[in-house]
């Protein structure tokens, strides 16, 4: 393979080696380059080939094809005038009168951006913060007295038990214990930590303000600077009893190398937490960036003849027109649409047989499985399966 960057908007590329010295297609920004002969070779831009057609998911509207603008007309329309300013000087970004949060909800009025949307993501599709304006941070003062309140408070309740229970020495540690419990609380309740976040048609952002509201931290992901996405879910149980799902999304270059992950713990055994929940982010950004990458697949089915899917290791999915191959332990197995009875999802698994399949006890032939956890980019497989290779999974 050979792996080089577009020299028009710096995406990390892919290609075959058969491909070498020949014109192809960016699929992020839609110039056309040569490819290099070698990953040491810088690829120059050639002549512009025809849009590629529309690609859109079933069910589902696609994104308007837009003219791209001025890096300050793409900036978000802020108000002629606000009573606060953000870190980075820029007033307060306000949503639009429709956006919605990740999980599709109402925006509020109410709600505090107070860090604007980097216009390298491009259009903002949806937005979430966790801060509510006016609200402000507690002095440092305020909290040590509150937590000081709350330490004497404990302390005399554990001396008021240990008196009560004739606990002797005992006494002053159950005090001590109080107390430090009591201060914990106030801390811990008066706290200022609060998230905004962004998806947008090119990318994501994530911005944390501690302490107080100009102390900011964040990340910004441009979905170009990543070509695989891996999802996990894992739900935990203790006697049967559901405890929690924890998720993980996890976005890595051409390298392997991690660029943006999103991760945490919901309480829906469903998958279908509140529409406010930290995971709605998650599956939001798995979203649009799918769609980010309908918008390629013509462009890279020219460039490289088919859509490559990593299962891990060296083991991979590749599907063209009416056609998908899976590369497993070495083994390459091909099959074209006509000769699929069936695809579907079990227990972790995506099993593809074939009409002349045959399960046995100790073998099985017209067969072939692969991890579904192991795939990459699987939300855009599940589309492609249906309108590239022509069949449906059950």
């Amino acid at each position: 393979m050979i792996a080089f960057d577009c020299p028009h908007c710096s995406r990390k590329l892919q290609v075959k080696d058969e491909f070498a010295g020949r014109e192809g297609k960016c699929p992020s920004c839609g110039a056309t380059m040569s490819i290099p002969r070698s990953t040491q070779e810088v690829p120059s831009p050639a002549r512009p080939v025809a849009q590629a057609v529309d690609t859109s998911p079933p069910d589902a509207e696609p994104y308007e094809e837009q003219e791209r603008q001025p890096e300050e007309e793409r900036r978000p329309k802020r108000k002629a005038k606000s009573s606060r300013r953000t870190a980075y000087d820029e007033d307060e970004y306000e949503p639009p009168a429709n956006m919605t949060n990740h999980g599709g909800g109402q925006v509020s009025g109410k709600d505090d951006f107070f860090v604007p949307p980097p216009p390298e993501i491009g259009e903002v599709v949806s937005c979430y913060t966790t801060l509510r304006k006016h609200v402000e941070p507690m002095s440092p003062g305020a909290r040590l007295a509150g937590a000081a309140v709350a330490g004497a408070v404990g302390l005399a309740l554990g001396i008021v038990i240990g008196v009560a229970a004739k606990l002797g020495a005992g006494m002053i540690l159950i005090a001590l214990a109080l107390a430090a419990v009591g201060m914990a609380i106030v801390l811990l309740c008066t706290g200022f930590k609060h998230t905004c976040t962004y998806v947008a048609k090119d990318g994501v952002a994530r911005y944390t303000c501690r302490g107080r509201r100009d102390k900011v931290t964040g990340k910004v992901f441009c979905f170009k600077d990543a070509a695989e996405l891996r999802t996990q879910q894992t739900r935990h149980y203790t006697n049967g009893v559901y405890q929690g799902t924890n998720y993980s999304f996890t976005w890595s270059d051409v390298g392997a190398r991690e660029r943006f992950k999103i991760s945490g713990t919901h309480k829906s055994e469903q998958g279908t937490p509140g529409p406010k929940d930290p995971f709605q982010f998650a599956a939001a950004a798995e979203q649009v960036w799918t769609v980010y990458l309908l918008g390629q697949v013509q462009a890279q089915l020219q460039m490289q003849g088919n859509i490559y899917f990593g299962l891990g290791g060296k083991n991979w999915v590749k599907l063209q027109e009416e056609f998908i191959a899976v590369h497993m332990n070495g083994t390459t197995t091909e099959c074209h649409a006509e000769d699929i009875a069936e695809v579907r999802i079990e227990q972790g698994m995506v099993e593809v047989r074939r009409k002349d399949a045959k399960k046995g006890w100790f073998s099985s032939t017209g067969i072939f499985r692969f991890p579904y956890g192991s795939l990459g980019n699987a939300h855009l497989f599940l589309i492609l399966m249906d309108k590239l290779v022509g069949v449906r999974i059950n």
